[in-house]
């Protein structure tokens, strides 16, 4: 429990922050959140399922593609493509593109 308890008994500045939150990989942190979420989309009960007779359960997905609002006041344009789970809602991937019209080579690569 000493492990969970700070040091310091106050917030970290914005400046500390903004250094933690600058070391961190993107692209990692975006591969471990897939992972975790498929890892939640194999457990997840009954709700939505549809087997078939030898078994198999289809599991239905769309992808999405969405332009990020207000991400281009600190920057360039923000566009990410995901693969959804229709039951829950669950982004099970996504990945950056540059532009809209890269949208369906992401679309290929997370089918």
């Amino acid at each position: 429990m000493e492990a969970l308890s700070p040091k310091w008994r106050r917030t970290p500045s914005g400046i500390t922050l903004a250094r933690i939150l600058s070391d961190i990989d993107i692209d990692r942190l975006e591969a471990c959140s897939s992972e975790y979420q498929q890892q939640l989309d194999e457990v997840d009960g009954v709700s939505g399922r549809v087997e078939l007779a030898d078994g198999r359960r289809l599991v239905g997905q769309s992808l999405d593609g969405k332009t990020l609002r207000g991400a281009s006041k600190h920057g360039d344009d923000v566009h990410l493509v995901s693969r959804v789970r229709h039951e829950s809602g669950t982004v099970l991937e996504q990945m950056r593109v540059a532009t809209k019209i890269d949208e369906r080579k992401a679309a290929q690569r997370l089918l």
